[in-house]
């Protein structure tokens, strides 16, 4: 079976990233809250997330990066808890969405 190469470019890149810019007059509370944990993610490890959430398959990204999948997927798994606690703990502290949203 042949490996499927990505390839991202700069501007695929970029579209990826925006696409993740929380938006409070268009983004449900849900995604607001979980758009806000991505940004709180290093740099690095956000831009790896984004991608995985682009092309869904850790080996593609891997591969991209010329790395095994064992370390994507620690990455991944680190990111998927950072955001869970986030969500979590922003959840928990009854943030009152309304007003974060400046209504």
């Amino acid at each position: 079976m042949d490996k499927e190469k990505i390839k991202i470019s700069r501007k695929e890149l970029k579209m990826i990233m925006d696409e993740y810019v929380p938006n409070p007059d268009k983004d449900d509370d849900n995604m607001l809250l979980f758009k806000e944990a991505v940004q709180c993610l290093n740099t690095s490890d956000r831009i790896i997330f984004l991608i995985y959430t682009d092309v869904a398959s850790e080996q593609k990204v891997a591969d991209l990066l010329g790395v095994s999948r064992t370390p994507v997927h620690g990455l991944i798994t680190r990111c998927r808890e950072q955001i869970n606690n986030y969500v979590k703990k922003h959840k928990q502290d009854g943030r009152d969405l309304e007003k974060h949203r400046g209504i």
